[in-house]
């Protein structure tokens, strides 16, 4: 038997209670808004992809921890320990604070020791863990500031954008790159036919737009099942380093009959979602 439930080293305790306190701060301040959806970061090559996505927001956690508590998290989903994370049906679209404090304490509470290793060095490993979870938790924070989230007509669509540093300097401007997820919640199949955009610079001055009904969005003009999603990246540029986007998705049913005129049924609105500049301080 190689483990043992054995406490962690008493020159390490203080700093494990410390990390643990954090992670519990961090999970509060993301809930300031209520639900805790969290984002996976945004990679600039997607730029121009579109794509149906089936992920829940237990796996999205799983592939954002640090491999010793994905793993944890893996198994204790996989063999439906209820008792120490929530299942995946309860988190299909974001986390109560319950749940990730429900998280964070079962892994907490998981640390063990084998007496073939140093003791101290399996401390500084777990306290990696914890330190990498804790710059995660406050990545999604500041991923926050540049997000949107609403609801039209049941149907959701989040927001969210990524400074592109390296490319805003070769290009001269600030660049961005941002995705959007559609998803259908309710109980007719809908169809994205055109989208209208809004791109204001930081004085709140509109510096492009893209006329309503505009055909698609990357080329694709999905059709939504109740229960799917779509999610596509895309870009822009300012001549500031601050700046919001806004806009609407024109939308049909896909109801028997006639098909509907081109201008579509609704329009769903797409919340405003800040173009952000990185601060100092901010990863």
């Amino acid at each position: 038997h190689l483990f043992t439930t054995r406490p962690i080293p008493t020159m390490h305790q203080k700093v494990a209670r410390t990390l643990y306190h954090g992670l519990l701060k961090e999970i509060r301040s993301l809930a300031a808004h209520g639900k805790i959806f969290l984002h996976e970061p945004i990679v600039p090559s997607n730029w121009g992809q579109g794509k149906f996505v089936n992920k829940c927001q237990l796996d999205t956690l799983i592939g954002l921890l640090p491999p010793l508590s994905a793993n944890l998290v893996l198994s204790w989903s996989m063999a439906g320990q209820g008792d120490k994370v929530p299942i995946k049906e309860d988190c299909i679209d974001g986390f109560s604070p319950a749940q990730l404090r429900l998280i964070a304490r079962s892994v907490w509470e998981y640390r063990t020791f084998s007496p073939l290793m140093d003791q101290a060095e399996q401390a500084a490993m777990y306290e990696e863990e914890a330190f990498a979870a804790l710059k995660l938790l406050s990545k999604q924070r500041v991923m926050q500031l540049s997000s949107s989230d609403v609801v039209t007509h049941n149907i959701r669509v989040r927001a969210l954008s990524s400074y592109l540093s390296e490319q805003s300097k070769e290009r001269g401007t600030h660049l961005f790159c941002y995705r959007v997820r559609i998803s259908n919640e309710g109980q007719e199949a809908v169809r994205l036919v055109s989208r209208k955009w809004d791109i204001l610079d930081a004085g709140g001055k509109v510096v492009s737009s893209v006329p309503r009904g505009s055909p698609g969005v990357v080329g694709h003009t999905p059709e939504l099942l109740p229960g799917q999603c779509f999610e596509y990246h895309s870009g822009v540029d300012l001549p500031s380093p601050d700046g919001l986007m806004v806009g609407t998705f024109q939308m049909v049913t896909m109801r028997q009959g006639p098909p509907s005129p081109a201008g579509g049924d609704f329009d769903v609105a797409v919340g405003p979602f800040p173009l952000r500049c990185r601060r100092d301080g901010e990863h």
